[in-house]
């Protein structure tokens, strides 16, 4: 009868590798186990709960989602990833904030690995700012205007020239 018609009684097959019951009905395709598995360590030695069980069988497949804080070689600068981050890879960008002043005063909003590119030194031990880029300031200018007592309200300029002031002054 299982040939032509669509079964709705409950499943009783068995997931081969691991031998749970299907939780489906009887027509549908067990697909793969979802039976959640506790204590599942992973490589890096951190312990996982609630991981489905077709997952559970092959830990060393499993990107480790715990915050672990770890050192950025190129820069020594300590910084929070998910524990499967290389900080050593070429492609990783330290994400400290950058500690550089812009030339209209204010600090820089972009981060270390944004603002400086690293190059290895002479001996290859030794690694060297090759580059620095700071971001652009995304603050607001508010130097004072010489004619007023208003201050400027334009988006950061670089310390050029703010122009004239456009606001209603009161005169006394």
């Amino acid at each position: 009868m299982h040939a032509v018609t669509t079964c709705s009684q409950p499943c009783n097959r068995l997931h081969p590798a691991c031998q749970h019951p299907c939780p489906k009905i009887c027509s549908d395709p067990c697909g793969k186990c979802l039976v959640p598995i506790d204590d599942v360590m992973l490589p890096c030695n951190h312990i996982l709960m609630q991981v489905p069980c077709y997952r559970a069988r092959f830990p060393e497949r499993i990107e480790c989602p715990r915050k672990v804080l770890k050192m950025v070689p190129d820069c020594g600068h300590n910084v929070e990833v998910v524990c499967g981050t290389d900080t050593g890879d070429s492609g990783f960008l330290c994400l400290t904030p950058c500690s550089g002043q812009l030339n209209c005063g204010h600090q820089c909003e972009g981060t270390c690995g944004a603002c400086f590119v690293w190059d290895v030194g002479d001996d290859e031990r030794e690694l060297v700012v090759r580059t620095i880029t700071h971001q652009p300031c995304g603050k607001t200018c508010r130097r004072g205007f010489t004619t007023c007592s208003h201050v400027c309200t334009k988006r950061c300029h670089d310390g050029t020239d703010c122009g004239v002031c456009r606001a209603l002054c009161e005169v006394i």
